[in-house]
């Protein structure tokens, strides 16, 4: 990661900012194996070559909460926001936002590939998939995502499935609203 890397330990970060964090993969975070904790701070302008422009989970878990913002992240790969790879889990919750991201590939905002996602009381909005699938989400086979009670608001792709895409993986969506999201194609 361009700001923390994290390998077996743990990270709790709480009213922080990291700002302009770079990588390969996982702009502000990247994370082998252990737990990172991001409550009450901001991560702005994190970016990676590759995927993960804020958060790259490889195996590990990540917990945002505390009304947390991470915003403005870009991805030369895939997940503006996180990639999240088979065993590996993230939580967002209690009014955190995940906001404006650019990913050049899939996933404008969370690559979701085998991995498990909880968002729980919170905000995915303006999320772009340049050329590719789920402006907001993509969901890969063997995925579990669950999302509740939260907003997934204006997010785009130039392909298909401007909010979720799923393709084999599964998705549980309760008392959610979905709005302002297109697809140059399907969904």
């Amino acid at each position: 990661g361009g700001a923390v890397m994290v390998h077996n330990g743990s990270v709790t970060m709480t009213g922080a900012t990291i700002i302009n964090a770079t990588s390969q993969k996982g702009g502000a975070f990247y994370i082998t194996e252990g737990t990172v904790v991001v409550s009450s701070s901001r991560i702005y302008n994190a970016s990676s070559v590759g995927d993960g422009g804020a958060i790259y989970n490889a195996g590990g878990g990540v917990l945002v909460t505390g009304g947390s913002l991470i915003a403005n992240a870009t991805a030369g790969g895939k997940g503006a926001m996180a990639a999240l790879p088979a065993g590996s889990s993230m939580a967002v919750e209690d009014g955190s936002r995940l906001v404006n991201g650019t990913a050049a590939s899939w996933a404008g905002g969370l690559f979701i590939n085998g991995g498990s996602y909880l968002m729980t009381s919170s905000v995915l909005k303006n999320l772009r998939s340049e050329n590719g699938y789920g402006g907001g989400m993509l969901i890969a086979p063997g995925s579990i995502v669950d999302c509740q009670q939260s907003t997934i608001s204006g997010c785009t792709t130039g392909v298909t499935a401007g909010g979720f895409y799923a393709y084999g993986g599964s998705l549980r969506v309760t008392s959610c609203e979905i709005s302002h999201s297109h697809a140059a194609s399907r969904g």
